[in-house]
């Protein structure tokens, strides 16, 4: 509940993160405290932890924002997850003027945040205000995270605002609270615009005061019992999680500028020096950009630019141009989730930068170090090489059915880094995943043909037990059912597609 703070001369909102053990609460506040270095009244504390855990709350005290023209300190908190302390979680959300509900975007932990959305709906029942609610989408860069449209059509909250975010890099942290905080002076100012609240005038409660008030509240014994079984078991065993399955769907970005054709635009080189939230990975990317000591500006035209240095690409395009920094974050983070869904795939030390503009644009740049052409390292060990060559375009076959991601269709597309085959080209969300698998297969066959002593018959042939051996049998089925008709095609790639239809059939 909203109060007047007369010894401050400020509104005192409470913005309250909330969300299932683990989702990222108490990463969001210590990513805020570093943001708000300058406009924060305490330091991010927490009174107790369990390996990690909240156990009562975090707290950070940050002035920022207005509402009914007087300034704003937003006491920002976040909720013990735990089962064991619900009674700790309901004391807290019955407070709260706005609630951030952060979720993991992992596909195997949805129903998790599903379930935990559903008991604080319980909760703050029993207060009869409706509460204002904000999403975070987290952890978007786990292999198998799903993105926020679908994070919302999955919590059954299609209508809420929603921010996709990787806490820990700091990206979508600030864009997540500063949502919060309209959301709430937009409902305090309409309250009080609509004659429906008066806010009362007390000297705020701190840290201190609302301890004594939660420690005070029994916890559950069975849950607690639960708690400390989980955190004996967790010091003895090692959890190895499962290897996920997961399916995407992309939002369409309506806030990037639109590229006119043939249009050109200056853009700065990437730095190390762009604020928090702008680069992933945070820490080892901005020690590689350091390294590369890049202060340049380059011309982008309609095909886009890749700017080369002794070890590394750089590449950027217009579409990946932004008019104002929310997109350009969002679309860091789509990129650094299909960048973790390329799994094996993806060139180790890729780093994504939103690099500001003079000209008040952001643009998304992409860098990578340098691999080797795989054309030319066919030529060597002409054998194994090709069996490794074979393999990884199998595996791009498996991610584009299995997250909807679009390959380029070549494996010109593809790089060698220290001996493994990595992919080094572009990639984009597609509903059309199948089309996708399927072309990467026969583009990747055309290409081998024209490579100079090149075993066309090899590669098939590695191709053809690959997919035996690597796909599932749905995948196996998924391509079989859509492939084109072999006699339209050239001996190599009709060779291909009646193999696919035979173990499609068998499958």
């Amino acid at each position: 509940m909203a109060v007047f703070d007369p010894s401050e001369q400020r509104i005192c909102v409470r913005v309250v993160y909330d969300g299932a053990a683990g989702a990222g609460k108490t990463t969001n506040l210590r990513q805020l405290g570093g943001h708000f270095a300058a406009q924060r009244t305490t330091e991010v504390s927490s009174p107790a932890e369990l390996r990690g855990r909240t156990l009562y709350f975090d707290w950070l005290q940050i002035a920022a924002g207005a509402v009914c023209g007087f300034p704003l300190i937003c006491q920002v908190i976040s909720v013990p997850g735990q089962a064991a302390f619900t009674a700790r979680r309901r004391h807290l959300l019955a407070a709260a003027d706005v609630v951030v509900f952060v979720c993991d975007s992992s596909r195997s932990a949805v129903r998790r945040a599903l379930d935990a959305l559903l008991l604080a709906d319980e909760l703050i029942l029993p207060t009869g205000e409706p509460m204002p609610v904000v999403i975070q989408a987290n952890k978007q860069d786990r292999v198998d995270a799903i993105d926020g449209k679908a994070l919302l059509a999955a919590v059954q909250r299609p209508s809420v605002h929603v921010v996709e975010a990787i806490a820990t890099e700091g990206i979508g942290v600030l864009d997540t609270f500063v949502s919060a905080v309209r959301t709430a002076a937009r409902a305090i100012q309409g309250r009080v615009d609509r004659d429906e609240l008066r806010i009362p005038v007390r000297r705020a409660e701190d840290e201190h005061q609302l301890l004594a008030q939660v420690a005070s509240v029994p916890i559950d014994r069975y849950g607690a019992a639960e708690l400390l079984l989980e955190e004996a078991s967790a010091a003895c065993l090692m959890e190895v999680e499962p290897r996920p399955q997961a399916i995407v769907v992309e939002p369409t970005d309506e806030r990037r500028r639109p590229a006119e054709s043939g249009s050109v635009d200056v853009a700065p080189l990437p730095n190390a020096e762009v604020p928090t939230g702008f680069i992933w990975p945070a820490h080892t990317g901005r020690a590689m950009l350091r390294t590369l000591g890049l202060d340049e500006v380059v011309t982008v035209g309609p095909t886009g630019v890749s700017h080369a240095t002794e070890g590394h690409v750089l590449s950027t395009s217009l579409e990946s141009c932004f008019a104002d920094p929310d997109a350009a974050r969002q679309a860091l983070v789509r990129a650094a989730r299909e960048r973790t869904q390329l799994e094996s795939l993806l060139v180790s030390d890729t780093v994504l930068v939103v690099q500001p503009a003079e000209s008040g644009s952001f643009w998304l740049w992409t860098v990578t170090p340098r691999t080797d052409l795989v054309a030319k390292w066919l030529a060597h060990d002409r054998p194994t090489r090709t069996e490794l060559l074979g393999s990884a375009i199998v595996s791009a076959v498996s991610v584009a059915l299995r997250h909807g991601l679009a390959f380029t269709p070549s494996i010109h597309a593809f790089g060698v880094q220290r001996g493994s085959v990595r992919y080094a080209g572009a990639t984009a969300a597609t509903e059309a995943r199948v089309e996708s698998a399927i072309a990467l297969l026969l583009g990747a066959i055309a290409d081998v043909s024209k490579i100079d002593d090149a075993d066309v018959d090899l590669f098939v042939e590695v191709l053809e037990r690959r997919i035996e051996t690597q796909l599932s049998a749905d995948e196996i089925a998924a391509i079989a059912g859509d492939c084109p008709p072999a006699a339209g095609l050239d001996g190599a790639r009709a060779r291909l597609i009646r193999t696919i239809r035979r173990v499609g059939e068998a499958a």
